[in-house]
């Protein structure tokens, strides 16, 4: 039987189903399998994003084997073509790269976690390690940070593949007024993080209230390191996130999303019915307290950081629904400002001494020595500027950059880009960045018939931003759960367009 490009395979559509269960499963288990930070769910949840890339190889090889081309929302113009190449160039490059650090370790860290000389002891390799190769100071801990690296790595390449095809009806559809861009998939991912993190929310505060030092309510974390004088505050944890400051920045990445989705849908009921869509009428009604009530978490959770990258973000949504045109009646937006008004009322209330008290009493928060462990990472990072420790060493190394033995042990610089030129060196943290910085490029190297989504590409923007906020005087960018959510984030983001194009090209129904 003659092949033809315009059928689907039968085997690409089992492909398709299961990527995108495994996708959705790892944007609910990310943060609801307590912040994927032990081993057993950080293991499932790369272990997840290795499966998304094996089915991605399959769906290649499909389209190799039958001739197939899939249907698109957008394609990349001939510079974004290229772009995206180098983007996978670099990823490969950058897993090379960590991996070259595993294969040529200089040594092996032995943890003491008590006594006079708790800390950490290096194991020394009896071979020599290639000077001019990166080489990691604890060989394991590398080698789970490579294991980790390449499932998000996949994950990011099989959600954007995934994100950018169209279904059955989409590919049929023949009136452009009935096409929705961005597509049915993407839209299904945004109902499913946005449900998802809302009940996270709610059962955080829940939780918060009854004041259990158990995480959901089933485990009681353990102390990192058990020689340090103090012990987790009660309002240390926030729902299933072992610190609150982590929780608040999963939060503070969901509810802009949350946010400009409910502006999407909202106009894009209007245009569909017009006059006849009543106030309250439409299941886009859910998303905005959705997205109030989870942008009330970082509040509620008492995080110094959390707090003040809601407000940003806050002042940033104020200023962008002031300045952007609408029909809204000004009763209508009376009732909105009110609803808003009573949350931060709620907020405050709940949260508001927690982070009061935090402010006005550093001293009394011992994780708050953020200062010792600055000038010991300026030391490290003269030591380890360009190739670095190895991925995830810093844990390892910090002990050796202590003025005294009883010092704190830090498992984190809490400056994501700090650590990473500890850990990965300049070499690798400038491959991340300039992956990063391609990432956020795709949107403007995309072109496609029909109008661009330069709306909801803002939230997307602002959603980033918050975390990169985080990032520098936290560590985000270190935790599995949100690095994985970061680069969902991302890839969505990267199948967006910019604006409209006259012309895009052959468009497949």
């Amino acid at each position: 039987m003659e092949r033809t490009p315009h059928r689907t395979p039968e085997a690409y559509k089992q492909l398709e189903l299961a990527s995108a269960v495994v996708l959705l499963f790892m944007t609910v288990w990310a943060p609801w399998a307590f912040g994927a930070g032990g081993p057993p769910y950080q293991t499932i949840l790369c272990g997840a994003g290795h499966l998304a890339g094996l089915l991605l190889i399959g769906k290649w090889v499909v389209r190799r084997v039958t001739g197939y081309t899939p249907a698109r929302w957008a394609e990349p113009t001939p510079f974004g073509t290229w772009v995206l190449r180098l983007m996978a160039a670099l990823t490969v490059l950058f897993l090379a790269y960590v991996a070259a650090g595993v294969f040529n370790a200089r040594a092996v860290g032995e943890y003491i976690p008590a006594g006079a000389d708790q800390g950490v002891n290096l194991n020394y390799v009896e071979r020599t390690p290639i000077p001019w190769l990166p080489s990691s100071y604890d060989a394991p801990v590398s080698w789970n940070a490579l294991w980790r690296w390449m499932g998000i790595a996949w994950a990011f390449w099989a959600a954007r593949d995934w994100f950018l095809g169209k279904t059955r009806s989409e590919r049929r559809e023949t009136d452009p007024e009935a096409v929705v861009y961005p597509g049915s998939r993407l839209r299904l991912w945004l109902w499913v993080i946005a449900s998802s993190t809302f009940a996270l929310a709610a059962v955080s505060v829940v939780q918060r209230l009854d004041g259990t030092n158990k995480l959901l309510w089933l485990i009681t974390p353990k102390h990192p390191d058990p020689n340090t004088p103090w012990d987790y505050p009660t309002n240390f944890h926030f729902g299933p996130f072992n610190y609150r400051g982590n929780a608040s920045q999963y939060l503070n990445l969901i509810w802009p999303l949350v946010l400009g989705f409910w502006k999407f849908t909202r106009d894009r009921e209007r245009k569909d019915r017009g006059m006849n869509l009543r106030m309250g009428q439409g299941p886009h009604v859910l998303l905005l307290p959705w997205a109030l009530l989870i942008a009330a978490g970082p509040i509620i959770s008492g995080s110094r950081g959390g707090v003040l990258v809601t407000a940003l973000l806050a002042v940033a949504f104020g200023i962008l629904f002031a300045v952007t045109p609408s029909r809204w009646s000004l009763l209508r937006r009376l009732g909105v400002f009110a609803g808003v008004l009573l949350l931060l009322v709620a907020m405050v209330w709940l949260g508001g001494s927690t982070f009061l008290n935090r402010v006005q009493n550093p001293e009394a928060d011992p994780s708050s020595n953020r200062r010792t462990v600055y000038e010991e990472c300026f030391r490290m990072m003269s030591d380890f500027k360009w190739l670095g420790s190895g991925a995830d060493t810093f844990a390892t190394i910090q002990p050796f950059y202590r003025k005294v033995v009883w010092e704190q042990w830090t498992g984190y610089a809490h400056n994501d880009l700090m650590e990473f030129v500890i850990t990965l060196g300049v070499l690798g943290t400038g491959v991340l960045l300039v992956l990063l910085a391609f990432g956020l490029l795709l949107p403007r190297l995309h072109r496609r018939e029909g109008g661009g989504t330069t709306g909801l590409m803002i939230y997307f923007q602002l959603a980033m931003i918050g975390m990169l906020l985080h990032s520098m005087l936290d560590f985000p960018f270190q935790m599995a759960s949100l690095q994985v959510e970061f680069l969902l984030v991302l890839a969505a983001f990267s199948t967006l367009v910019q604006k409209d194009s006259a012309s895009s090209g052959d468009h497949r129904r």
